[in-house]
Parts: C-alpha cells; sequence; structure tokens
C-alpha cells in the first residue's frame, strides 16, 4: 500500500496531533460521560507498506490518505486512513502471535474543522454506522 496525500482531504490534513475526550459532547453522543482518553495521531508514510498481505489485499484497491502511529488507551498502534462505504476510517494493528501487526481493528471517524485549527473536533465511531461516536477536542 502506498499513502497518496490529498490536502483536500479533511481527515486526512487535520488529523496529525494530540486530542482528549470532550465530555460534554461525548455524552450527549452517548448517553453517558464514558470515559476521559486522549488519542494521539503520527505521521509515519512508512507504515502503509508495512501492512501485511492478508490485509493490504482486501484494502489495494482504497486509497490510503494517511499512514502512521495511533497511540491510544497507553498503547501506539500502526494506521492507514482510508475510506469505507464512503466513509473516512482507520485500519489500525495490534500484536498478535508476536507479530506486531497481527490483529487487524477499524472504526469510523469524521473531523469537524473549525475557524482556528486548534479547535477542531474529532468525532470516533465504532466499525458499523450503527455506533455511537466520542468527541475529541484537541490539545495544544
Amino acid at each position: 500500500l502506498e499513502v497518496k496525500t490529498e490536502k483536500e482531504n479533511v481527515v486526512g490534513s487535520r488529523l496529525i496531533g494530540k486530542w482528549k475526550t470532550h465530555a460534554a459532547i461525548s455524552e450527549r453522543l452517548q448517553g453517558n460521560a464514558g470515559r476521559e482518553e486522549t488519542v494521539v495521531f503520527l505521521e509515519d508514510k512508512t507504515v502503509a507498506a508495512k501492512v501485511p498481505d492478508r490485509y493490504a489485499e482486501a484494502l489495494k484497491q482504497k486509497p490510503v490518505y494517511l499512514a502512521g502511529m495511533m497511540t491510544r488507551n497507553g498503547k501506539a498502534h500502526p494506521f492507514i486512513l482510508t475510506e469505507y462505504n464512503g466513509n473516512p476510517y482507520v485500519f489500525f494493528f495490534r500484536a498478535k502471535d508476536g507479530d506486531p501487526m497481527g490483529d487487524g481493528e477499524s472504526f469510523n471517524l469524521v473531523i469537524a474543522p473549525a475557524k482556528d485549527k486548534g479547535k477542531d473536533l474529532l468525532f470516533l465511531g465504532g466499525d458499523f454506522n450503527n455506533q455511537p461516536f466520542s468527541a475529541f477536542e484537541r490539545v495544544e
């Protein structure tokens, strides 16, 4: 897989950075306050070329807008940003049986850009469209 940066891709052009839970919006979306969480996205285009063949085969027809490392719940995971069913989508990888990219997981996401980039909002969902999203704000 190869990253094809697209400056007009809202999520791909604004995802990099540190984000923390926006409690009030997350509670509105999920029906409860949930837990406080921090998510960090760092760019590393070389991750795309390291995606295991069993996943790359399924993803080869999809554009890859961004690749790198995502730290969530204190654990770092390689990720790629693509699309699925027309939605921005992150595929990330967890270690399994000694392979750092042995288990693939995914989720929907959206960014609402603000006039001031520092006030952007990030919304992370589940694998499917019937799962509520959590809201995050940038940490500067």
